[in-house]
């Protein structure tokens, strides 16, 4: 009986490898190589196909959680030429491409690019650097869009072509007039009765959207020439909005649900703001700083500056929890590099350039008005209790510690307005 079986079971499967490889041969006429190596090619022809090259709207942040920003790029013969917002609008760069198989279609960007790698880049104390790709799977390609995915943090993005007529550095200079026109955070207003908040985020291109007093969300967005569009469409007050534009006249951010309820949002500007402005006496590891806190963005940024200090700083104001915070920020240049103010882990001796990292006040008493700082919170492994200045150079990579005047600033302690 089992050689019967046996033998049954041999027939059997014979007749199923049979098949199998007659089904393969019959749906494919080439190797998978082969097949790839064809998908390859026909990739790389539409890359170089628009004359002008591509819109890329890259996303940043695991889950997009940094936020889209415009990108323009353009290949040819194994050369990418890429200019970006997050880069001065005249500036491009040239670098080196590739598309290979890597578990599918893969572009790659395989030289380094100051815009294609920034936010893959690692940095110090940050092995992530911002969370961004610079390999892309291909999962999607026409001549009307390409739609990649990218390899390490899974974010989607769409590149499309750019019009012939229309100019990169002027396309960009209308996005980057946007953003610089909406220095704000806070934005108010009501939809279908309810009221509602937009707080954009300082740092990165998210917002949360916070309904009747509720964190309901946290969308990331890309600028566009006209305001601003949502990686996806956006719950307000349970109305479905995909783009909000910008009226820099009324300082109003507006949109039609796709519902056709109409949503505007006015600059909130918090009446507590006023009462940091003025003259302060800061505690510097035991050593007073006399600054003077003035008015950048009403309602939402001081400047700070003061004898003992070699640059002004940018302080930002959180209306939500009546709270100033400084961040790692750009303060100047110095023999030809850039100054940025980088927080520092004083006890732990590290310190670093990347955004959002910093330290927050707390309010201890209010005659007088006395502040204590900690920190944010932004630096997971690392406490923030102290700045210095650190140079960088042109592509953003460490010099050396600044040497035209104070460089360090360990231990900040509290501070007492005193004017």
């Amino acid at each position: 009986m089992k050689k019967i079986i046996y033998a049954l079971l041999s027939f059997f499967l014979a007749c199923g490898f049979q098949s199998c490889a007659n089904d393969e041969k019959e749906v494919f006429d080439k190797s998978a190589s082969e097949r790839m190596s064809e998908a390859l090619a026909t990739y790389s022809n539409i890359l170089q196909a628009p004359k002008n090259g591509w819109l890329l709207k890259y996303y940043a942040g695991t889950g997009y959680s940094y936020g889209g920003y415009n990108t323009i790029v353009s290949f040819a013969n194994g050369k990418v030429t890429a200019a970006s917002e997050i880069a001065s609008p005249d500036a491009v760069y040239h670098s080196s491409y590739a598309l290979v198989s890597d578990q599918g279609p893969v572009l790659t960007f395989n030289t380094y690019n100051p815009i294609l790698h920034y936010f893959g880049s690692p940095s110090y104390g940050s092995l992530d650097g911002y969370q961004g790709d610079f390999e892309f799977v291909i999962m999607s390609a026409s001549t009307d869009s390409i739609v990649l995915k990218g390899k390490k943090w899974a974010n989607k993005m769409v590149m499309t072509p750019m019009p012939e007529s229309m100019n990169w550095e002027t396309h960009l200079d209308s996005i980057v007039k946007i953003e610089d026109e909406n220095p704000y955070i806070d934005y108010k207003g009501v939809v279908d009765n309810k009221n509602v908040k937009l707080s954009f985020s300082d740092s990165w291109h998210v917002m949360s959207v916070e309904v009747d007093g509720s964190i309901a969300s946290t969308p990331s967005f890309i600028y566009s020439s006209t305001g601003i569009k949502f990686h996806t469409p956006v719950d307000i007050a349970g109305h479905s909005f995909e783009s909000l534009t910008w009226n820099v006249t009324d300082t109003i951010f507006s949109g039609k649900a796709v519902d056709g309820t109409l949503g505007s949002f006015k600059v909130y500007i918090s009446p507590e703001y006023k009462k940091y402005l003025g003259a302060w006496s800061v505690d510097i590891n035991k050593t007073l700083y006399s600054m003077l806190v003035s008015e950048k963005v009403p309602g939402q940024s001081f400047i700070v500056s003061g004898p003992k200090l070699p640059f002004p700083f940018v302080a930002i104001y959180n209306s939500a929890d009546d709270k100033v915070s400084v961040i790692s920020q750009t303060v100047g240049e110095y023999n030809g590099y850039i100054v940025k103010l980088c927080p520092w882990d004083a006890k732990a001796t590290y310190f670093t350039k990347n955004e959002g990292i910093g330290m927050e006040s707390k309010i201890t008493s209010l005659n007088p008005l006395t502040l204590t700082f900690s920190d944010n919170g932004m630096w997971p492994g690392y406490t923030i209790d102290s700045y210095l200045l650190y140079l960088f150079d042109s592509a953003d990579a460490y010099f050396g510690i600044y040497s035209g005047g104070t460089a360090k600033f360990p231990y900040i302690n509290g501070a007492v307005k005193v004017n």
